[in-house]
């Protein structure tokens, strides 16, 4: 089927926008969908001959698809380490690179256990620790 030959299965002109040739194709596709005709064989064949034309049109440039962003060519030491060992390093603006570790005092955990010697027995009491504020992370180099 050539161009000229799918514009006329579409009812476009020679100058039709990609806008043009999607409105003209969804606007036949709803009339002539075979879910609604079910039982009408020429709804069935002129809807064949609209995805062949639209697809056609498609192909021969007429219809750009939406353009996808593209891909992320360049990778640093800094994307591989995340990638690797995720939620450890932070950028800042500076672009200077700052290190967590975990934090010594709680092990990374974010908490301390405190036991308390009281008359009755001894109770464990769970605290969020002062060094990393709870967050079980902490600046390897601070500067």
């Amino acid at each position: 089927m050539t161009i000229e030959e799918c514009q006329k299965v579409l009812g476009l002109n020679k100058n039709a926008t990609a806008d043009d040739i999607k409105r003209a194709y969804k606007t036949l596709a709803k009339k002539y969908h075979p879910d609604l005709n079910p039982n009408d064989r020429n709804a069935e064949e002129k809807m064949k001959e609209l995805n062949v034309a639209y697809d056609t049109l498609l192909k021969a440039g007429n219809v750009k698809p939406i353009p996808e962003p593209p891909p992320k060519t360049s990778s640093t030491i800094y994307d591989i380490w995340e990638i690797l060992f995720p939620n450890t390093s932070k950028k800042t603006d500076d672009n200077k690179n700052i290190v967590l570790e975990p934090c010594p005092d709680c092990d990374g955990t974010g908490e301390q256990y405190i036991k308390r010697n009281l008359p009755f027995g001894t109770v464990c009491e769970s605290i969020i620790c002062k060094r990393c504020q709870g967050k079980g992370k902490i600046i390897k180099n601070p500067s």
